[in-house]
């Protein structure tokens, strides 16, 4: 037994005495022993010493391309950090409002109610919907309907237009009408009220209906260049001198009606001295009707579907309403068969007199028409109870045709 320790005894001692020789050889510090490493390429390593010049990380991070020690992360290679916006990180996330819902449709009117604008009226029947002054009908599908016809309207509907709008008023129903009942038993506007020209194509009033929501039209195209005036007549004109008088074979009083409203193709005023010194004008008819009258539609709607042949030979009309109470509610029935000139008006502010021409012994009935020859102011023809004047003819007549 003791041999056998003695033998392990020497054996250990001989390991260190190797050891220590092997020490005691070596030189430097142990971290050279890194410098005989080949690297690669030297041109591209990184090769910036550490605390020893190795090359490699030194424990405390270093400077070299191998990962540090402690297996951190290279700050290179570290996720990014989003910056935080210190005033959006101290107020909480406030999310959008919703949008507010849109506002209810407005409700439409009916048949014969009120109305400022068309498109305030409902569409009858699928008919295209007219404000009317004031009172909601429809456009027919006859532009040229007879009036008084019932066929080219929507049910409960009537046609009393002649002149390419074919205009349908709804039948009078008691409650349902703004307005009045006219000898047919059409719910009409009783003048009291009106709409807006810019939203409506048969209203008088200008300007924008309430609310103020309208667009206004387009501006007018600019006007041509004017032409040349004219040489100026030979001294003033001088309307014919009297004696006056209100019957045939007379030369008529110079006239005028301050109040009357111009319809719209109208220029000028209810003058007769003005109509006298225009040369263009050869004829004027002074047409006298009444809204409860039954055979005025028809005579009206014969007016208005000639209005090119009356362009055409120099006519010119003064419509006077006997019953109606101002300018502005002649105008409103002259309207409604489409009638787009002329001057409206009662006569109340005749010039020669309240009701000088509706008040002689020379009107009868209506409807009824008195022909002027503006060429000497004379009176050259009227209607009778019994008597029709082919108008027509006598413009053309007047206008040297």
């Amino acid at each position: 037994m003791a041999p056998l320790l003695l033998d392990s005894f020497v054996m250990c001692v001989h390991s260190l005495i190797v050891l220590f020789a092997l020490l005691g050889g070596c030189t430097g510090n142990l971290n050279d022993w890194g410098s005989s490493i080949p690297r690669g390429d030297a041109s591209t390593d990184d090769t910036t010493p550490g605390d020893g010049g190795s090359g490699f990380d030194t424990v405390d991070g270093g400077t070299g391309d191998n990962p540090p020690l402690d297996g951190g992360v290279p700050p290179e290679d570290e996720p990014p950090t989003r910056p935080v916006d210190p005033e959006d990180g101290s107020v909480p996330y406030d999310p959008p409002e919703d949008p507010p819902d849109d506002p209810p449709p407005a409700e439409l009117v009916s048949a014969g109610g009120a109305c400022d604008c068309d498109s305030d009226c409902e569409p009858t029947g699928g008919f295209e919907p007219l404000c009317i002054h004031g009172i909601c009908g429809v456009h027919g599908r006859d532009d040229y309907c007879a009036a008084g016809s019932t066929s080219p309207c929507p049910a409960g509907h009537r046609c009393w237009s002649g002149t390419g709008r074919g205009v349908c008023y709804p039948d009078y129903v008691p409650g349902a009408c703004a307005g009045t009942s006219d000898s047919d038993g059409s719910c009409v506007t009783d003048g009291s009220r009106d709409c807006y020209q810019v939203c409506g194509v048969l209203c008088a009033l200008p300007g924008d209906p309430p609310g103020g929501d309208v667009d206004p039209p387009d501006d007018p195209p600019d006007d041509p260049p004017d032409d040349p005036p004219d040489d100026p007549p030979d001294g003033p004109c001088t309307y014919p001198s009297g004696p006056y008088g209100w019957r045939q074979g007379a030369v008529v009083a110079p006239m005028r009606w301050s109040a009357a409203v111009a319809g719209r193709d109208e220029t000028g005023a209810a003058d007769l001295e003005d109509l006298y010194c225009d040369p263009a004008v050869h004829s004027v008819f002074v047409v006298i009707v009444a809204t409860w009258c039954t055979a005025c539609p028809e005579r009206m709607s014969q007016i208005a579907g000639l209005r090119d042949t009356w362009e055409r030979y120099g006519a010119r009309f003064i419509f006077l309403v006997s019953d109606a109470s101002t300018a502005s509610v002649a105008s409103s029935y002259v309207d409604r068969y489409g009638i787009t000139f002329g001057f409206r008006t009662n006569d109340a502010d005749n010039s020669s007199g309240s009701g000088a021409i509706t008040g002689s012994s020379i009107y009868s009935a209506v409807p009824w028409t008195g022909v002027i020859r503006t060429s000497d102011m004379v009176f050259v023809t009227n209607e009778s109870e019994s008597y029709y004047i082919d108008l027509e003819a006598e413009a053309a007549s007047l206008a040297g045709e």
